[in-house]
């Protein structure tokens, strides 16, 4: 219950450029089996005055959101091709491995790559069944990043 509630997080706070994702996306977003989410920074500037829903208050940090993007695949031969595009080592990348699960057959990882205006985060959770790509970029902090989880 905890992974799909940290995933439902990530897809609703989560989006510089990550080395091949926004065109790994694009790349896969009409591919059978893969499903996309794009939210681009206007509606993100147009979600900054929504009133906070359940716990999780988001109008503290919407404003500095700057993009979202998701991709999903569920077909076995796609995902393959998938995790063949991805880096076998985030550091050498210009990220940071902020976390790494590994348990039974599912990875996860949560990296941040910062930038001078913006940063990066990104989420990529690799099970048996598919695989998901959440890449975050506005100018969050880890900190601010870590109240809105704790909330």
């Amino acid at each position: 219950m905890k992974r799909y509630m940290f995933l439902l997080f990530c897809a609703l706070i989560s989006t510089t450029a990550l080395f091949a994702q926004e065109s790994l996306v694009d790349k896969y977003a009409d591919r059978k089996g893969v499903a996309t989410v794009y939210i681009s920074p206007k509606m993100f500037s147009l979600m900054k005055d929504a009133n906070p829903t359940g716990d999780v208050h988001l109008d503290k940090v919407i404003h500095k959101l700057t993009g979202l993007q998701i991709l999903t695949c569920e077909d076995k031969a796609v995902a393959a091709d998938i995790r063949k595009e991805l880096p076998n080592n985030w550091s050498h990348n210009g990220y940071e491995v902020l976390m790494r699960v590994k348990e039974e057959n599912e990875h996860i990882i949560i990296c941040v790559k910062e930038g001078k205006e913006q940063n990066e985060y990104v989420l990529w959770v690799d099970s048996p069944d598919e695989v998901t790509l959440i890449v975050m970029n506005g100018t969050l902090t880890l900190e601010e990043l870590q109240q809105v989880i704790n909330q």
